[in-house]
């Protein structure tokens, strides 16, 4: 259950990261439709979008990827991917 939780999250994030940079554009947009400079709105709040979704759901990817890195390790520590060696076991190498 917790790894599909840990990969819905992971789909959640790519949907509203693209909510804020679609409502960071549709803002710029908004603020110059009446200057008549709607493209210029709708590239600075795209970009404003970018950068608020870059950092908010950025760090939430970086989490999912460290979790993604601890249960490749717990599978690893285990045997159960693809029946490797445990590391805790050392083999000296023979001369």
């Amino acid at each position: 259950m917790n790894r599909f939780l840990a990969d819905m999250l992971g789909f959640l994030n790519i949907v509203v990261a693209s909510a804020i940079i679609a409502a960071g554009a549709l803002v710029g947009y908004g603020s110059q439709v009446f200057t008549g400079r709607e493209s210029t709105g709708l590239m600075i709040g795209g970009t404003v979008g970018l950068i608020v979704a870059a950092f908010f759901c950025g760090t939430i990817a970086y989490l999912a990827l460290i979790e993604g890195h601890l249960r490749t390790i717990a599978e690893y520590r285990g045997g159960g991917a693809g029946g490797m060696p445990s590391p805790l076991v050392r083999q000296e190498p023979r001369l």
